[in-house]
């Protein structure tokens, strides 16, 4: 019944847009829409002139708000209770704290870059810094320096259904000016499923209280374009824009041209009017601007960026909504879960929830479609084409119903144009619908309680009902999902806390391990070490493959693939090297990282021991669920050069039993290069066999310079035009056991190397003062006998 202390009639709110009839702006009396008086009107509905009130007293506000903030508290139980201790859902909100925290650091630390960081995937330099959301950083920054990432992060949470709802209201009470209708209204687009499901680790996509503040804004001034209006409008669309660049081409332009159509249409002084067009053009010239400098690695890609954007669009058609889903409640609803989630299974965006989770309500549905029927007394068509626009661009390239494809939709156009071409979840369009729907859904509301003017008792429990059932079934889950920040004792106990003590190297991590990761990420905010492993959510191949291929967490995280690959014994024999060489200091494996991530089996967490026991020695730290080990500093010293650009660090020959040819014993040649700058070319490195104190040569192999590993089909070479510069990369050569006769190579062999600039097929010049040259220009770097 608090809702109904107030009534349903405004208190003199502005006109809006969707506001009007053909004679003037509507209000709501009863069962007729009955137009304003004494007041100079537009044809799009938005009042001017004298004798306004404001919008909404301080107490409304504030008693609006209120209210908000209970059901928030009560629908996100028990998130409001573990504000210091726990953060909503899973997944990528580890990653999204990490995000807060890095980016407060880069904008009041003047030595921290902002556009790059050497945080993650250390040691490669210049790793992008895709921060998620700029916008919800700015806005909570003094929060987050007065009282930390987690708290702030959850205030940001909360806030947001609380500010989604005021704004909604206000946006609805500026158009039809009842205010229970529009209280309802603002409830049914923060509490919809769409922004519970967000909020389980996607702080970007769960920020849609600037939505409805952008529209509201827009339409002030439409009203009168004076130069505050302009600013609200400017810093409304910004905040748009930079808390998420989906919500600016998956909202921002459709709202645009929805609201130009209709101008279009109705009224074309808004097209005419030199201030409010310069307002707009402010708005979206500021926008673009901050776009650039906090996504300017995305909008204008280099090569391996671009490449990254292009294999993340491949899952366009998959992260694109089903039409059945949005009349389905969440598949982890409490009520109706067990029930839709079997239909769930079919849709093609199976085992993400976030992504498929567009239900809009069957009581906004209901009352949007009352709203449009209304329609013939209030100007409805604005919000009736932006919830249109919305659906067809969440549908993405292919409609789908129930799983099944049934024909093209003009998103594939859309694909084609670099803004949409970078965007890889039409789904996320659905909360646009979702606004649409709630505006549609206010008129319908407003509509009814005018039929029960005369019954104030039955206004209100209608009121009422509709919000506290429209809240029930959109719910995501309930309890509401919330994960521990504990961090395990060794980084905080253990581990020097500083970044000056060497990277790690923590495991299981890389693709299929992202929430792992997104934990060790969090555990950085306290420790501050520096890791070798990252995640985001574009990163090119060539940041990608550096810890999963080169330092093999790939082959150490579940499944454990371990001795599986041809070179397993050398890599094994040489992983110390190679870490010490890049100034890895701390290996670290969690039987499970975070609550929900794949974790070990037993047998593969002693496997993986077992392997860094041989190749570390005995463990820094042990407990129940992590182990870690110390690696020995070593720097890396030049010990020959090819032309000034490749420089040979370091090599190891190693002596194994397990042989890919399936002999009983064979030798590796482990090699550690460096590159001076960066390389446009796949250099290849040839080895040769000669007899010691000859020039026969007995046996020879090449191949592109940085091969990793064969594993079945697969053969992985971080070739040398992925090579960062000042970082050492591995190569793994089996030496032939024959010579060219198929005779078994006998007595002392020396082994020469040259390394041959592909585009040339010319030998870069070998210079040593650790190795011996030979006229061929090939360095003598090891003699053995096999």
């Amino acid at each position: 019944m608090l809702l109904g202390a107030w009534g349903h009639r405004g208190l003199g709110a502005e006109g809006g847009s969707g506001g009007s009839v053909r004679g003037g702006t509507a209000a709501t009396t009863g069962r007729r829409w009955e137009p304003d008086q004494g007041r100079k009107k537009h044809s799009m509905g938005i009042t001017v002139g004298a004798g306004r009130k404001p919008i909404s007293g301080g107490r409304e506000l504030i008693l609006v708000s209120a209210v908000y903030l209970l059901l928030t508290a009560i629908l996100t139980y028990p998130t409001m209770a573990r504000l210091r201790t726990h953060v909503p859902g899973s997944g990528d909100a580890p990653t999204m704290v990490w995000d807060l925290w890095g980016l407060t650091r880069a904008i009041i630390d003047p030595k921290v870059p902002l556009s790059t960081t050497d945080l993650i995937f250390y040691p490669l330099p210049d790793v992008a810094s895709q921060w998620t959301s700029p916008g919800n950083v700015l806005v909570s920054l003094p929060l987050a320096i007065a009282i930390g990432p987690v708290p702030t992060y959850n205030v940001v949470f909360l806030s947001s259904f609380v500010l989604a709802g005021l704004f909604g209201y206000l946006l609805v009470r500026h158009l039809s000016r009842d205010k229970l209708a529009s209280f309802a209204a603002g409830s049914l687009f923060s509490f919809s499923a769409f922004h519970y499901a967000r909020g389980l680790g996607h702080w970007n996509l769960f920020s849609v209280q600037w939505l409805p503040l952008c529209a509201l804004c827009l339409l002030r001034l439409r009203a009168r374009p004076d130069l505050p209006r302009a600013l609200q409008f400017v810093v409304a669309t910004s905040l748009v824009v930079l808390t998420f660049p989906y919500f600016g081409a998956y909202f921002l332009l459709p709202l645009l041209a929805c609201f130009f159509l209709c101008c279009l249409w109705r009224d074309r002084s808004a097209v005419r009017s030199p201030r409010f067009l310069s307002a707009v053009a402010l708005a979206l010239g500021v926008a673009a601007g901050g776009t650039l400098l906090f996504y300017g690695d995305v909008v204008f890609p280099q090569e391996e960026m671009a490449a990254a954007i292009s294999t993340s669009a491949k899952d366009t058609e998959r992260y694109s909504a089903d039409l059945l889903a949005f009349v389905l409640p969440s598949a982890s609803h409490p009520l109706f879960g067990s029930v839709v989630a079997p239909i769930y299974d079919n849709f093609s965006a199976r085992g993400n929830p976030a992504e498929m989770t567009v239900f809009l309500g069957w009581t906004a549905l209901i009352l949007a479609a009352w709203g449009l029927r209304s329609g013939r007394r209030v100007d409805v068509s604005m919000w009736a084409m932006l919830a249109l626009f919305g659906l067809v661009l969440s549908l993405g390239p292919v409609l789908r119903v129930n799983g099944q494809a049934l024909f093209p939709l003009p998103y594939v156009l859309l694909m084609k144009l670099p803004l949409f071409g970078a965007l890889r979840a039409p789904s996320r369009a659905s909360i646009t619908v979702m606004l649409g729907v709630s505006v549609l859904a206010g008129y319908g509301l407003s509509d009814v309680l005018g039929r029960l003017a005369r019954r104030p008792v039955a206004t209100a429990i209608t009121g009422t009902a509709v919000v506290l059932v429209a809240c029930f079934e959109s719910l995501f889950c309930f309890p509401y999902q919330t994960s521990s920040t504990a961090v395990p004792p060794f980084y905080e106990e253990e581990l020097p806390t500083s970044s000056q003590h060497g990277a790690l190297f923590q495991l299981p991590s890389g693709p299929g391990h992202s929430e792992s990761t997104g934990w060790y990420m969090f555990y950085q905010i306290r420790h501050h070490n520096k890791l070798a492993i990252g995640y985001q959510s574009r990163e090119p191949l060539d940041v990608v493959l550096f810890p999963h291929w080169v330092l093999r967490g790939r082959f150490l995280s579940p499944p454990v693939l371990l001795s599986q690959s041809d070179n397993w014994p050398a890599f094994e024999a040489s992983f110390a090297d190679l870490l010490a060489y890049n100034d890895v200091r701390y290996v670290v494996v969690q039987r499970q990282a975070g609550p929900f991530a794949e974790s070990y089996s037993q047998k593969e967490y002693e496997e993986v021991k077992a392997f860094l026991d041989r190749s570390l020695g005995k463990p820094l730290y042990e407990d129940e669920g992590l182990v870690a080990h110390e690696v020995s500093p070593r720097i890396a010293q030049v010990r020959g050069s090819f032309g000034g650009k490749l420089e040979l660090v370091g090599h190891k020959m190693v002596e194994a039993t397990v042989c890919p040819d399936g002999t009983s014993s064979c030798t590796f040649l482990v090699t550690f290069w460096r590159a001076t700058a960066s390389l446009p070319d796949r250099y290849s490195v040839q080895l040769q066999l000669v007899r010691h104190n000859r020039s026969r040569v007995l046996a020879d192999t090449s191949h592109n310079l940085g091969y990793q590993f064969t594993l079945g089909e697969e053969v992985a070479c971080y070739n040398t035009s992925w090579w960062a510069p000042g970082v050492v990369i591995s190569d793994y050569t089996l030496l032939p056991s024959t010579d060219s006769g198929d005779l078994p190579l006998s007595g002392p062999i020396d082994i020469k190397i040259r390394v041959t600039d592909p585009s040339t097929r010319v030998t870069l010049n070998a210079q040593s003062d650790d190795y011996v040259i030979d006229e061929q220009g090939r360095l003598l770097i090891e003699s053995y006998r096999p």
